[in-house]
């Protein structure tokens, strides 16, 4: 009887914690009930979030820590950056995610890992705060292994970012200037298994041409219209994305995954075309990716 009663105590603690505010979650335990609760997922496992990474791998920290608690929003209220091995279903294997879960009037929870950046068997990768001006940012490092030339190396990249409603938002403090936007262009292809092939083209009133092809949801021709809220996020992503000094082409290691195109055409008739196979030549492009892909292909 008094272990039932001390199981009810523990699990009624818990749920306490797992929809109670940020700035009370003190245990690994109850950070864990409340990444739980929030994401809706079966089961979250807290891994440490402050490894580092060396020449060719991750290293684990002296002594680990498994959340950091700073505004990454920048709206005054504290939100807490974890990593975790999450399950959607109980049968489901788990993945390792950087998740961000802000504080505030409208609490949300943010994956850092965008698409298929987050793929294990691509890289290592770490997430860790800085604070620039008052202000705190986070630092998203990766080690990928990608090809150039049919030869496999490792790239270190780093890239500062914040949230910005609710999405990682590149953070720069010397953007490349360029004339402004007259068209953006992305389009999809198929891949070995269920990839969505479609296309859209978005003008700069946030006017959306878009083309649904194989396993695309719709498939079609339809005239959309991007929100003033997406519309302004998807501008600062492009201009702090330094598009002038990305390469032109991408590619990753394995086979029979998907390729897609992106093309920003400029009022003085300069233009930025890359193809990127395997869908994360750099992690702004990934964040950008998977901004246009939830537009559109929300699964």
């Amino acid at each position: 009887m008094r272990f039932r009663l001390l199981h009810l105590f523990l699990c009624l603690l818990l749920t306490f914690h797992a929809f109670g505010q940020i700035d009370t979650l003190r245990h690994k335990s109850g950070i864990e009930a409340y990444v739980k609760a929030r994401g809706g997922y079966a089961a979250v496992e807290l891994m440490a979030v402050n490894q580092v990474l060396g020449d060719s791998a991750a290293i684990p920290a002296p002594v680990p820590t498994y959340w950091s608690r700073a505004d990454f929003n920048h709206d005054g209220a504290d939100d807490l950056l974890v990593r975790a091995n999450i399950r959607r279903q109980p049968t489901t294997s788990p993945h390792d995610k950087f998740l961000v879960l802000t504080g505030g009037t409208n609490p949300q929870l943010v994956q850092l890992d965008n698409g298929y950046y987050s793929s294990p068997d691509a890289m290592w990768r770490t997430v860790r705060p800085i604070t620039l001006a008052n202000k705190v940012y986070l630092i998203y490092a990766a080690l990928q292994t990608i090809e150039t030339r049919r030869q496999l190396f490792r790239r270190f990249s780093q890239d500062t970012l914040y949230l910005q409603t609710n999405r990682p938002m590149l953070f720069t403090t010397h953007p490349a200037p360029t004339a402004p936007v007259t068209r953006i262009t992305y389009a999809t292809t198929q891949c070995f298994g269920i990839c969505p092939a479609f296309r859209v083209v978005i003008k700069p009133n946030g006017v959306v041409e878009y083309a649904g092809m194989a396993d695309a949801r719709p498939r079609g021709k339809y005239r959309l219209r991007m929100s003033a809220t997406d519309l302004a996020y998807l501008s600062e992503l492009l201009r702090n994305l330094n598009l002038p000094e990305l390469a032109d082409k991408y590619q990753m290691h394995w086979s029979d995954g998907p390729t897609c195109y992106l093309g920003v055409m400029f009022a003085d008739g300069r233009a930025k075309h890359i193809e990127d196979y395997g869908m994360q030549g750099t992690y702004g492009l990934a964040v950008l990716y998977q901004f246009l892909w939830q537009q559109y292909q929300p699964r």
